[in-house]
């Protein structure tokens, strides 16, 4: 296979493309061996043992339902990602594997930004630090036709791209081994949401005073 100039692989596919990235993703499968199961769960607990009750209920499903969402994105992203750094080479570095992983991350960023905005609103938690790096990143992503329009982007129209240490955009950054401590963090919330009958003394056990979660969430019926 031939080797591409980097300055037209950087102004055509994306700008740190020639950089292959040193990946450190942990595989969560072991850690969260429920997370498949995570909202029939939840189903099965609220029915047998106890439930969410008014608008309670539509929040924690949410937040369940999207945390879901982003473990298999980010088992899946996760795969995709050393795939592309296994095989990435100086000059050709593997178009095809490359946007396959960042598709990916791009739904696992958006539906991270959901799940932040439902805590705010449910528990009035306070988004800091790396988790609004992460919001600031999803706009990006929504907003990638703004950035277009008033010449905010670098060169190509992507509007969140890997380097060496994780993801970035024309304004935050984030680096792999935040994104696994984000998804870890949800995924432990997922497992106690899943059990609404006990989730106030677990999650209370589990994060105490966390900026992200209150430590006194409703109590179910």
């Amino acid at each position: 296979m031939g080797q591409w100039n980097s300055e037209l692989l950087k102004k055509f596919i994306a700008p740190a493309i020639d950089v292959r990235p040193e990946v450190q993703l942990s595989d969560l499968n072991a850690e969260f061996v429920e997370a498949e199961h995570w909202f029939t769960n939840y189903f099965l607990n609220s029915v047998f043992t106890g439930e969410f009750t008014g608008e309670n209920r539509p929040y924690a499903e949410s937040i369940i339902m999207r945390t879901q969402f982003v473990f298999s994105g980010y088992s899946l992203a996760r795969s995709k990602t050393l795939d592309y750094a296994d095989n990435w080479r100086v000059g050709a570095p593997g178009i095809k594997r490359y946007l396959a992983a960042v598709g990916v991350w791009e739904g696992v960023f958006l539906n991270l930004q959901v799940i932040y905005d439902l805590q705010a609103k449910w528990l009035g938690a306070i988004i800091t630090g790396d988790h609004d790096r992460t919001r600031l990143i999803a706009n990006r992503i929504k907003h990638v036709s703004e950035d277009i329009r008033d010449g905010h982007l670098p060169g190509p129209g992507i509007p969140m791209w890997l380097d060496k240490n994780g993801f970035v955009t024309t304004g935050p950054s984030l680096t792999f081994e935040e994104m696994e401590a984000q998804v870890r963090f949800l995924s432990k919330i997922a497992n106690c949401l899943s059990s609404p009958a006990e989730t106030k003394v677990r999650i209370a056990t589990l994060l105490g005073g966390s900026s992200i979660v209150d430590p006194n969430p409703p109590t179910p019926n």
